[in-house]
């Protein structure tokens, strides 16, 4: 697990909320202006410029974060359940049904970025 990358994810996250979006799923043009999610946010800063082909910038994110098959899962995707306590960062609400402010959801993201690190990446 690329550990120093996952910080700059969040480094970036945090920096720009506005331009992340983890219901986003980057398949046209990457760009320090656009809105990435996680997988999204590990490509530009590992330096892609340009397009990807459906599915190829999940698999470049994850060779980038060097995580296997499952994790790119975990990471991407979470648990997306209503018991998953990051469902904010797809729902765009707390648990209480109230919306969430850009700089709330990228704020969970980085908590579930620590809480994949600090799991070693199995949840």
């Amino acid at each position: 697990m690329n550990i120093p990358l996952l910080r700059k994810v969040q480094e970036q996250i945090l920096k720009q909320p506005l331009n992340y979006n983890q219901d986003y799923f980057e398949s046209d043009v990457v760009g320090c202006d656009s809105t990435h999610c996680i997988g999204g946010w590990a490509a530009v800063l590992s330096g892609h410029q340009g397009y990807f082909n459906s599915g190829s910038m999940e698999n470049f994110a994850a060779e980038k974060l060097e995580l296997t098959p499952k994790q790119a899962e975990i990471l991407f995707y979470g648990q997306n359940n209503i018991e998953d306590k990051f469902n904010g960062i797809w729902t765009k609400q707390d648990n209480d049904g109230a919306r969430l402010t850009p700089l709330e959801i990228a704020q969970l993201a980085c908590e579930r970025i620590d809480h994949f690190i600090k799991t070693e990446g199995r949840e």
